[in-house]
């Protein structure tokens, strides 16, 4: 299975996932299909920082994409603009894990 499949199949899982926890709280087999997501995103981030020419770029190109995602992130489940205390997207954790690649 190439990346892009896998990519698609993480997207896809991951919106079924948000659908659920926005609209249908009460459903857990939405959570249930999204969970599928992350192990699929963090393997691809691992394999981006095995075939990456430029680590410091990676690196930079996950943060960025880190903070300007916290602003959706937290107003579809924190109703407020920024709140780094309470809970942040994913990405962050994905960010920290290629950091700790790269050490």
């Amino acid at each position: 299975m190439s990346s892009s499949t896998l990519k698609i199949i993480a997207l896809v899982t991951m919106i079924i996932d948000h659908i659920g926890s926005v609209f249908f709280p009460q459903n857990i087999i939405f959570r249930m299909i999204g969970r599928i997501s992350f192990p699929i995103f963090a393997f691809l981030v691992s394999q981006g920082c095995e075939y990456t020419k430029n680590y410091k770029k990676y690196l930079f190109r996950l943060f960025i994409f880190a903070l300007i995602s916290e602003i959706p992130y937290d107003l579809c489940f924190n109703y407020s603009y920024i709140d780094f205390f309470y809970k942040t997207n994913v990405i962050y954790t994905m960010f920290f894990g290629a950091f700790v690649i790269l050490i």
